[in-house]
């Protein structure tokens, strides 16, 4: 009797959540600031189902609804307004930023009598990476080949594909040094079935770049998401694990897309060609961190170009999915759904702003990450007519949530050193801005580095920067610190007949 009771009340509170969120979801005043700000009182409803209801509504409304749950979050009397706005801020913000990071770059694609090689140029510079796909090998068939082709719209990865299909070209890893130092045969490979962090000794970190080269590609199961392509590989013969069925999980991001590593793959449903439903191994699905060397060489894998024609360890973008068998043995899964979860760089932003930075001297602002700036002093120097302002910080970081953008640093066998201090940096290699109080930026002239110390994983730097103004701005008014952080996003998939051993 108490489990039917109870069953109707969820039924009763479905019916509730749907009559209430078809109120509060009608399109022709779904941004009016007042319908917002009562759907905002009602997260604090006594009532679960209208509660949950007006939760649903704000989140659908996305960017719109942000700056009133943001008020909320800090300012709402009720502490359950104040929880939940609270929870919905870092639900669309983190959202936001997801689609933000992986927004891909879209071409068209137009050659008649093309050339290949002239075709395979035109698409990175067009895409915005020039240069950064490379043909390699034996160029002596590609460049008799020509392609004509009018690819409409597509995303680059969408368009590189279709290129490849085209023009006979497949993708490989760059080539690797074979001096006697990085040698490995693959003998040596088998006996090792899967090393920390999956990279093998002599095999080439991804350097950011596509390789491409002469031959016939491998349809692989494919789905394009934004700026990264999600493709299922087969499981090399030397990775087989007993009977259970599986495939290699793999991420490719677009060149501009700062990628760090793909953290964990969650199967939510896989169904095979007898209709029967495989579940993903408890110890295997979820919250494994990168840190874990004995998850990740659980889950890692060695691919070399014997194993899969065309490709080379892809550190950080591969991970090996296991299924528990069925009844009936599987040879191929009609439909995959499951998320993702892995690190991205951020493009460089503002990360933190001092105000009234003449009187700052001696403060130090911290973020939430970790992330800190101390403001040493501000010195205005004046040279005839000219003025400057050498600002004097310190920057720290920790955990690699901010890469600094004062100095280029090269890790390796466990050190770190200063290759490049950069007298006039690029506009892009800012990591400082001044601003006079019009909020007008002031003229970089040079930034050195005072001090460089690497303390575990926290990374301190002391610079000058200085700065040159223009005869009509005023007094410094606001410092900006910019740079990159290092996010986790969540990301959705579906892959169809995937073949699996």
């Amino acid at each position: 009797m108490e489990t039917r009771a109870t069953g109707l009340l969820g039924i009763a509170g479905v019916l509730v959540v749907g009559l209430f969120a078809g109120l509060y979801s009608a399109p022709s005043n779904a941004d009016d600031p007042e319908k917002i700000a009562r759907l905002v009182q009602r997260l604090g409803s006594d009532r679960f189902a209208e509660r949950e209801a007006a939760a649903r509504v704000l989140d659908g409304l996305g960017e719109k609804a942000l700056p009133a749950l943001r008020e909320a979050s800090t300012q709402g009397e009720d502490a359950e307004v104040r929880r939940r706005a609270q929870a919905l801020v870092a639900r669309i913000e983190k959202r936001l930023l997801t689609e933000r990071i992986l927004t891909p770059k879209r071409v068209r694609l137009t050659f008649r009598d093309t050339p290949v090689v002239d075709a395979v140029r035109e698409l990175a510079a067009k895409a915005g990476y020039p240069g950064q796909v490379v043909i390699q090998g034996d160029l002596k068939n590609v460049s008799q080949r020509r392609i004509t082709w009018d690819s409409g719209e597509l995303t680059f990865w969408e368009a590189l594909t279709q290129l490849c299909e085209r023009a006979s070209l497949i993708e490989k890893a760059p080539q690797v040094d074979s001096s006697k130092d990085s040698k490995d045969t693959n003998d040596q490979l088998r006996a090792r079935p899967a090393l920390p962090l999956g990279l093998r000794p002599g095999a080439a970190a991804n350097d950011g770049k596509i390789y491409v080269t002469d031959g016939k590609p491998v349809a692989y199961p494919t789905a394009f998401i934004g700026s990264l392509r999600i493709r299922a590989l087969p499981v090399p013969d030397n990775q087989k694990l007993a009977s259970e069925p599986g495939f290699i999980f793999e991420v490719s991001p677009e060149p501009g897309l700062s990628w760090q590593n793909l953290v964990d793959v969650r199967i939510e449903r896989a169904v095979d060609e007898h209709g029967q439903q495989l579940q993903q191994p408890v110890s295997l699905a979820g919250g494994i961190s990168p840190m874990d060397k004995v998850a990740w060489q659980a889950n890692i894998v060695i691919l070399n170009e014997v194993d899969v024609p065309g490709f080379e360890d892809n550190l950080g973008r591969q991970m090996l999915v296991r299924l528990r068998g069925a009844k009936e043995p599987s040879g191929t899964l009609k439909e995959v759904f499951g998320m993702f979860a892995a690190r991205v760089q951020t493009p460089v932003e503002s990360i933190l702003t001092i105000d009234d930075v003449l009187n700052a001297g001696g403060q130090t602002y911290t973020l939430d990450d970790g992330t800190s700036l101390k403001v040493v002093g501000v010195q205005e120097v004046k040279r005839g007519t000219t003025r400057q302002y050498v600002v004097r910080a310190e920057c720290q970081t920790q955990g690699g949530n901010v890469l600094p953008r004062f100095v280029r640093i090269n890790r390796g066998a466990g050190q770190v050193a200063i290759v490049q201090v950069q007298d006039t940096p690029k506009p892009s290699d800012l990591s400082l801005a001044l601003l006079d109080v019009q909020g007008k930026p002031y003229q970089l002239v040079r930034q050195s580095i005072d001090g460089f110390n690497m303390n575990f994983n926290v990374c301190t730097q002391s610079v000058n920067v200085t700065f040159q103004a223009r005869a009509d701005q005023g007094p410094p008014g606001k410092l900006v610190m910019n740079g990159r952080r290092i996010v986790s996003i969540e990301v959705p998939f579906t892959l169809r007949d995937v073949p699996v051993r």
